[in-house]
């Protein structure tokens, strides 16, 4: 499975004052690791959301206006990307998990969108795999 699926939350105070957040996070430096072959996953990050990066342990005052956004590490892939199932892969690309690069890249699958560029909902149908593809880039993958 993708290891880099995280959650991104951005956090802000309602009242118009300054604010003071304590932050305790894990996982920013060195993420989870894969298990049997598998990716490790995605490190997690705090900052301002103008940009400015913060330390996983620290207490830090804001004014108003400002916002945190916390990204959550993600979890370590199990198994050999490239022994994945295509139609797998091809299921993750169509629920949102991992992007058309990402499935070539780290699974070795080339998935082909097939509709619109501007479309909001893309349903499962609208991809397919492109099997001679996937076959050569396993196969180059592997040598």
């Amino acid at each position: 499975m993708e290891a880099e699926v995280g959650q991104t939350n951005i956090f802000a105070c309602r009242s118009h004052t300054a604010w003071t957040v304590g932050i305790n996070g894990d996982r920013i430096t060195s993420p989870a690791p894969g298990l049997d072959g598998g990716s490790s996953g995605a490190t997690g990050r705090f900052r301002i959301a103008n940009g400015e990066d913060l330390a996983s342990k620290e207490q830090i005052r804001l004014d108003s206006t400002d916002e945190i956004e916390v990204t959550l590490p993600g979890g370590g892939g199990y198994g050999q990307p490239h022994a994945r199932a295509p139609q797998t892969v091809l299921n993750d690309v169509a629920n949102g998990y991992i992007t058309l690069e990402k499935a070539r890249q780290d699974y070795g699958v080339a998935v082909t969108y097939h509709g619109s560029d501007t479309a909001l909902i893309r349903p499962p149908e609208t991809y397919s795999i492109d099997q001679d593809e996937t076959r050569l880039l396993r196969t180059q993958a592997a040598r």
